[in-house]
């Protein structure tokens, strides 16, 4: 038997065949054995060869037969189950384990039904028999636990392989080398959908209906499917609805009032071509790649921190982002992306761009510390990039693989562990790498001057304490007549005289000392932000690294050991049950099977290998994923722009494609996009231009036969509307700011620190050994105002206001936000710092452009949902405007103050006494703050209620 796979698509009946009842094809074969004077199979055979024989081989053989891991025969009690007689002879102490003909004298059935509890079969709880297998063994042993001979169970198998389909048509075969219960495993075609071949189907003629004469094939298809259902497609919605959709779909931000009324202008000449035109510039806005680039760094789970209980800093992690901002708006071919991201350092070595790329397996969460296992720490690595690396680019849920075959997809563990083994030279490392022309470093100079402020604050009170206890220890040595050995000397002596760690010190002063040291630690590892290093790797043999410092090893600095190791190319085992300690059979690198894809390094024998040695795995690899016919990348990114324009995607779950995700409800529409994308030459704006010009997506949100036809199609899956969706948090944030007038859109470089709720920012965060600092918003309005991608994540200190909102974590793949209306988001918005302060912002903004209140009103109106406001809410505002000056003149607001410093509070971990210590809030020195209301007359304040009312109504907050 071959152990590679074989094409999923070359078992795929793809018409329903009736599969004819068991008892009929079991008497054909008794026929057809007998005709070559064959004994006929029986029922009970069957049923020992397809359920109770791989049964006992899977839970069994290990402890009572043979070793898996050693090959040495292991018999438990004297149990053994590789034979029917030895399972009649039963054990060491107890006889009658199997008795043919009779199950309830068969003990066996009482040990796997865990009965007695010295007897208890398999012993975990996690392995025991479910009760279909329990009921298959019952079954086979009342039929007389008949033991067929291998000629005989290979009959039972090769007919069951001619047995395709069942009687619904759902029968594949897959075979993936790891015994026979993975090689006749059967699957439902719906559910192996995505590794099928993307087919070419020609575009549907729409003989009736609103959409006829679209010329879009995506109205063709969507609306046959409409007009089978019986439905009808809701209206264009209008302009001004749709150009704020589109701003907002490929930009994040709304349209300029004056950009309404060019488009307005425009569309009133020739719609269509004002809208094509619309289009085509904004996707030609930098604000495209600022948006579509935080889509997939939701994916990627982009962060500039680490996470766990460090949670250090990822120095210039930065570049990832704005390297992936530039790609998105020169409209990178998509193959070109994925094969930089993976191997952009294997594809051009000297080219600093791709070391940069290749940062995509640097910005999720991970740690190595001395209390760390460097095994486990390596598994943690390589078990994160194969996840993230099957959900982004291959819509893949791979995780539950590193354990056991995949319950429900065509993917056997070991294809896991030949991913694991194409990722197993790649090595993390923070990279020298040269800026380039294009990257933002404007600000370098003042946020080092920050930062070595705070370092030097920390390092003068270490210092200071390292001195006190240094005097101290000098006095110990010379009271005992020793020679002074220096504190870095002797705190790795052992078993030597030597002073207690904090000799001279109070409990006090020693936790003091602590947090300095971490202090001065953590403004040191600050200062690489303004080094040319690139969060990167590169291609060695497993080494011992520090999570805080990542660097390749350098042969003028390492031990030759070390340096001898980072060449050695690592073995590469199947990792028993996932855990890194149980070494099972040994694999070489390659890709998942199912697929029928090979490499272009594979063999006759092994289609599917990649390279064994040191180099050039990841660069195979990720040409394979990008290669074009590939079902399951190319599929990928298509239903990912789908699931962004329309709020869900053509398969509900863009990252998980199987058979436990959500099934296309456009299987054909989907494959034509696809197609369509390819011959495009990877293109991803030439796929928005399609869908966005399409007459599908520009419907309206609202339905004249709304009522009836939810009652037909309730989830809307036909398309027959289009759902309104919530702003996102950064859309939220970003679209204020655009009103207010502060938005500075100013691209890329170090990352911006927004003011922050200050109970948070100020809040106890833990850090090993300390606390961590608190978070500075950056000093100036102009700086703290860019746009939200631009700021800085710190994985376990997430912004309240865009959490409130569903900004995802960046500790997981994120493939959908959730949209959901809950109680936190009104308090955010009716009280929150942030909307207090952008509703005054936008009453200075009006009041600086307009003279009257009914004018401001008016401006605040176009400024905020894009339109003039009606009458009737004009003349309301106006009212209530005139009520809140009248309020405002009798409130004197207190001015807000910004400390400069804070007082912790820790206990030391010694003594377990409490002790203080203070910490500088430097940036609050020099800081100028966003207006508040102590700083502005009554009558903004005012129309700041005015603007804040507006910012609160479901027409700013939902695009419809």
């Amino acid at each position: 038997m071959s152990s590679f796979p074989f094409s999923i698509v070359n078992h795929v009946r793809t018409s329903p065949v009736p599969r004819l009842p068991v008892g009929f094809t079991l008497a054909c074969l008794a026929l057809f054995l007998s005709c070559g004077r064959a004994e006929p199979v029986t029922e009970a055979e069957r049923l020992f060869t397809l359920e109770v024989g791989p049964l006992l081989e899977k839970k069994c053989v290990a402890c009572h037969g043979v070793d898996p891991s050693t090959g040495e025969e292991k018999l438990k009690g004297g149990f053994d189950v590789r034979s029917r007689d030895r399972l009649i002879a039963g054990g060491d102490s107890v006889s009658g384990l199997l008795v043919p003909g009779d199950s309830e004298a068969s003990f066996l059935l009482d040990v796997v039904r865990w009965k007695d509890p010295d007897y208890e079969m398999p012993p975990k709880e996690n392995d025991r028999l479910d009760e279909e297998q329990v009921s298959a063994l019952e079954e086979w042993i009342s039929q007389g636990a008949p033991w067929p001979s291998e000629e005989k169970q290979e009959v039972v198998r090769r007919l069951e392989r001619e047995q395709e389909v069942t009687d619904d048509g759902l029968l594949v075969e897959t075979s993936g080398g790891l015994g026979d219960s993975w090689t006749y495993r059967r699957y439902d075609p719906a559910d192996i959908w995505a590794f099928r071949a993307v087919e070419k189907y020609a575009v549907p003629h729409l003989d009736e209906g609103p959409w006829r004469d679209s010329g879009n094939p995506i109205d063709a298809f969507v609306g046959r499917g409409l007009a089978e259902a019986g439905l009808e497609p809701a209206p264009r919605a209008e302009p001004v609805t749709l150009l704020r959709r589109l701003s907002f779909d490929l930009t994040g931000l709304p349209p300029t009032p004056e950009r309404v009324d060019s488009f307005l202008a425009a569309h009133r000449a020739d719609p269509e071509s004002a809208w094509i035109d619309e289009v085509d510039r904004l996707l030609a806005s930098p604000r495209y790649g600022e948006r579509w680039g935080q889509h997939w760094l939701d994916v990627v789970r982009y962060a500039d921190t680490a996470g766990y209980s460090n949670d250090w800093e990822l120095s210039n992690a930065w570049r990832y982002r704005d390297y992936v901002i530039r790609s998105f708006n020169s409209d990178k071919p998509w193959d070109r992306f994925i094969v930089e991201q993976l191997a952009g350092d294997e594809l051009e070595p000297e080219n600093p761009e791709m070391r940069v790329a290749t940062g995509f397996f640097r910005v999720g969460a991970w740690e190595h510390t001395a209390m760390s296992p460097v095994l486990e720490s390596r598994q943690l690595f390589l078990d994160e990039t194969v996840s993230v690396t099957g959900q982004a680019f291959l819509s893949t849920a791979m995780k539950c693989v590193k354990c056991h075959d995949h319950k429900f997809d065509p993917i056997p563990t070991r294809d896991y562990y030949r991913m694991y083994a194409a990722f197993a030279t790649t090595q993390p490392a923070e990279m020298e790498t040269d800026y380039l022309a294009e990257e933002n470093r404007s600000r370098f100079e003042s946020e080092r001057e920050h930062v070595e402020e705070l370092l030097a604050f920390a390092e003068e009170e270490r210092d200071q304490l390292d001195a006190k206890r240094e005097r101290a220890a000098r006095e110990w040595y010379e009271s005992r007549d020793l020679d002074y050995v220096p504190y870095d000397e002797r705190k790795e002596l052992r078993d030597v005289p030597k002073p207690p760690r904090f000799v001279g010190l109070d409990f006090a002063e020693q936790g003091v000392l602590k947090v300095r040291e971490q202090d001065a630690r953590i403004w040191e590892r600050a200062l690489e932000r303004f080094e040319p290093l690139a969060q990167a790797v590169y291609n060695g043999g497993d080494l011992h690294q520090q999570s805080r410092k990542l660097r390749p090893p350098d042969p003028s600095k390492t031990w030759r050991k070390e340096m001898e190791k980072s060449r050695e190319v690592p073995e590469s085992h199947i990792l028993s049950g996932g855990s890194v300690y149980a070494e099972g059979e040994p694999v070489i690198p390659g890709v998942l099977s199912a697929l029928g894809l090979p490499t272009a390094t594979g063999s006759e024998e092994d289609p599917y290998a990649l390279p064994e040695g040191m180099d050039r795995r990841r660069l195979e690899l990720a040409r394979w994923i990008a290669h074009p016919e590939n079902p399951l990348s190319t599929r990928s990114i298509v239903n990912r722009v789908w699931h962004y324009h329309f709020g869900r995607g053509i398969a509900g779950n863009p990252n998980n494609f199987g058979a436990t995700g959500k099934k296309p409800t456009h299987p054909e529409l989907l494959d034509f996009l696809t197609t369509r994308f390819l011959e495009q030459g990877w293109s991803l704006k030439k796929l928005h231009r399609l869908i966005l010009t399409s007459e599908t997506w520009r419907m309206a949100t609202h339905h004249p036969r709304r009522e009836e036809f939810s009652k037909i199609d309730p989830n809307n899956e036909r398309l027959w509307v289009f759902e309104p969706r919530p702003l996102t948090a950064e859309e939220m944030r970003d679209s204020m700011l655009a009103a207010t007038g502060e938005l500075n859109l100013e691209m890329g470089g170090l990352p911006i620190r927004p003011e922050m709720n200050r109970e948070i920012a100020f809040s106890p965060r833990k850090i090993q050994f300390s606390l961590a600092p608190a978070w500075q918003p950056s000093p100036t309005p102009e700086e703290r105002h860019r746009r939200t991608v631009y700021a800085l994540r710190i994985r376990t200190l997430p912004d309240p206001f865009l959490q409130v909102f569903h900004r995802p974590g960046a500790d997981d793949s994120c493939e959908i936000r959730d949209t959901s209306t809950v109680t936190p988001q009104v308090f955010s918005l009716m009280n929150s710092d942030k909307m207090v302060q952008r509703s005054i912002a936008l009453a200075l903004r009006l009041e600086a452009e307009r003279v009257s209140p009914r004018a401001r009103i008016d401006r605040a109106y176009r400024l905020v949902f894009q339109r003039a406001p009606t009458e009737e809410e004009a003349n309301r505002l106006a009212r209530h405007y005139e009520e809140m000056v009248a309020y405002h003149r009798k409130v004197t607001p207190e001015p807000i103050e910004y400390p400069t410093h804070i007082t912790r509070s820790l206990v030391e971990e010694l003594s377990g006494d409490a002790f203080s210590y203070r910490e500088l809030l430097n940036g609050h020195e020099d800081f100028e703050p966003d207006p508040g209301p102590a700083d502005v007359a009554p009558e903004t304040r005012a129309l700041a209620d005015i603007a804040l009312l507006l910012f609160n109504a479901n027409e700013y907050l939902y695009i419809y």
